[in-house]
């Protein structure tokens, strides 16, 4: 008969339950082409049919889903945008069959943030493990763990240069320096005007120059030449 009879009722009622566009293009195929769709045989071969039917070549659209998880970075420290940055790279991760190449799970942690690689190496170390030993959502709580210790590290040293003043007295040793100058150790603040200054409501005359008119004096009786 059309090979195994059973996968044959089996792929034949799947396709008479098709419904929307699916219902539609199965009608369209006509006895011969339903005939051909049934004896496919197993699901995958089923599924390949209507992926590359509707969507198209699957060897291209994983080439193209690759391309893009290994060119996702996330340069962020805010935990939204790395939640943000996990699930996107989890679909990717899920749909490249992540679970049987583990090297895509380092792929994921060398696309996070700078700062926090070196705090992730470490606490795997700790763990004794590799990242292609964890899984995502481990891997992804080690990413939270990190950027806390960061936050906080980052507000004890804030902590530290608010108060630079009382810790450059209590670590400096004069014993040491012979007639060293550190300006760097002066805290005093500039003495700055705190009164109010004010206008004075009398504007100053301006005063014209007087010009004297003097009249040329007339020589009389005598020439330029003859003054001498």
């Amino acid at each position: 008969m059309k090979g195994d009879t059973e996968s044959y009722k089996i792929i034949e009622e799947f396709g008479c339950r098709m419904t929307g566009i699916l219902k539609e293009w199965y009608a369209n195929l006509g006895p011969v082409g339903q005939n051909t769709f049934h004896e496919l045989g197993n699901t995958s071969a089923v599924l390949g049919a209507l992926h590359e039917e509707f969507i198209g070549d699957g060897a291209l659209t994983d080439r193209k889903i690759r391309q893009e998880f290994f060119e996702m970075k996330c340069c962020s420290l805010k935990m939204k945008d790395l939640d943000k940055h996990y699930l996107r790279m989890l679909k990717r991760f899920y749909l490249l069959n992540g679970l049987n190449d583990p090297s895509l799970k380092s792929t994921y942690v060398s696309s996070l943030p700078v700062e926090i690689q070196p705090e992730l190496a470490r606490m795997a170390a700790a763990m004794n493990k590799d990242f292609t030993g964890l899984t995502m959502g481990r891997i992804h709580q080690m990413t939270q763990e990190a950027v806390d210790k960061l936050c906080r590290q980052h507000e004890y040293f804030s902590n530290m240069l608010k108060d630079k003043g009382k810790y450059a007295k209590a670590c400096r040793k004069p014993f040491l320096e012979i007639k060293c100058k550190d300006k760097d150790r002066c805290h005093c603040p500039k003495k700055t005007f705190k009164g109010k200054k004010f206008k004075s409501h009398y504007k100053k005359k301006k005063y014209k120059k007087l010009y004297r008119c003097f009249k040329k004096k007339e020589t009389r009786g005598k020439t330029l030449a003859q003054r001498c």
